[in-house]
């Protein structure tokens, strides 16, 4: 099955093709895209140089997240924390995206996370 993408966004619907930068875009809940991504860029860098530099992160098989299934999929890490998980996945759904495997370093998905994250987890058509 086929579906259209949703497209949240300010301007009239035959001004919407332009906006190729997503300037305008909201999610559902009515929020501006382009600000939830300033901040993913701004605290991503921060905490890839904490994976890098302080943690020395290692990844291993980076490439199976290619293929996997569209349901029934479960993440499970052995710390205490949640939310530096939630930041490790991310950063590493979003360099698979771009290529990387493996690794998070360049962080050249920081430019555009949402859509790198977003790409990776849609169904496969």
């Amino acid at each position: 099955m086929i579906s259209k993408k949703s497209t949240f966004s300010l301007l009239p619907s035959w001004l919407i093709r332009f906006d190729f930068l997503g300037i305008f875009e909201k999610d559902p809940f009515g929020n501006y895209l382009t600000i939830k991504r300033f901040f993913i860029f701004v605290i991503g860098w921060f905490t890839y140089y904490r994976y890098t530099a302080v943690n020395k992160i290692r990844i291993e098989g980076s490439d199976q997240l290619i293929n996997l299934p569209d349901h029934g999929v479960l993440f499970l890490s052995n710390h205490q924390t949640y939310f530096a998980d939630v930041i490790a996945f991310y950063h590493i759904f979003c360099a698979t995206k771009w290529g990387y495997k493996d690794t998070i370093s360049p962080p050249f998905y920081l430019f555009s996370p949402a859509r790198a994250a977003i790409m990776l987890l849609r169904p496969k058509r």
